[in-house]
């Protein structure tokens, strides 16, 4: 509904903010995600991504907090974000689901890369960092 975008204009528009402030957009990015959920006005989606909210935020933090260039990766949420809404917008659910799969798949790969990042920092013999 009109709302439903709305509410996820919204949460662009903090995303958007927060990335000109400085700050940290990891808490929006997981809204994003439960909105884009509550717009399909099914109830089981809509709990199982608020199931996941806090992990996909505590990610967002570690990806914000691992060094390199954050300012890019912030970059990176507000477009594939805006990217995906405006994919969803278009009323294409075959189109809205691929895009959202390819989404998912590029965040677990950055994900995965910290993890192993954090993992090589944390087993690196003493003096070797």
């Amino acid at each position: 509904t009109a709302e439903d975008f709305w509410k996820i204009e919204d949460v662009l528009t903090g995303i958007d903010r927060a990335l000109q402030r400085n700050d940290s957009v990891a808490e929006l990015s997981a809204e994003f995600h439960v909105m884009v959920a509550a717009a399909t006005h099914n109830a089981v989606l809509t709990k199982l991504v608020t199931s996941f909210h806090h992990l996909m935020s505590r990610a967002g933090q570690l990806l914000e907090s691992r060094g390199g260039d954050v300012q890019q990766f912030k970059l990176h949420e507000l477009q594939s974000h805006r990217l995906l809404y405006e994919i969803i917008r278009q009323r294409d659910p075959q189109r809205s689901r691929d895009a959202m799969i390819e989404h998912i798949e590029q965040t677990e790969a950055v994900i995965l890369e910290a993890f192993r990042a954090v993992d090589a920092v944390d087993s690196a013999p003493e003096g070797q960092m």
